[in-house]
């Protein structure tokens, strides 16, 4: 995903535009707060409609692979727990 930045300047009502006692622009450069703004968005499963729903019966020592790719902003991080504990590959 990308991430977006924009910069926020404070503008002024149309008519608003007087100098400053150093003789600049309120509008000037030197005014203007660059600091990024970042958008997030909430986890999502990018391809719900592949994602099984069915029961997989596989023999024991067999591997099984789930595939389901998600997204959002930050990138989401996937963590399987089994009986409330995290498991991991190594964990078979």
């Amino acid at each position: 995903f990308r991430r977006f930045s924009i910069s926020v300047v404070d503008s002024l009502a149309s008519g608003d535009e007087d100098d400053d006692e150093d003789g600049r622009r309120e509008d000037s450069p030197a005014d203007i707060n660059e600091e990024p703004v970042y958008f997030y968005q909430a986890p999502y499963w990018t391809q719900p409609h592949r994602m099984d729903k069915k029961l997989h019966a596989v023999p024991a020592g067999n591997t099984v692979r789930f595939h389901c790719p998600a997204s959002g902003s930050p990138h989401p991080t996937i963590q399987w727990l089994k009986n409330g504990r995290e498991f991991r590959g190594e964990h078979r």
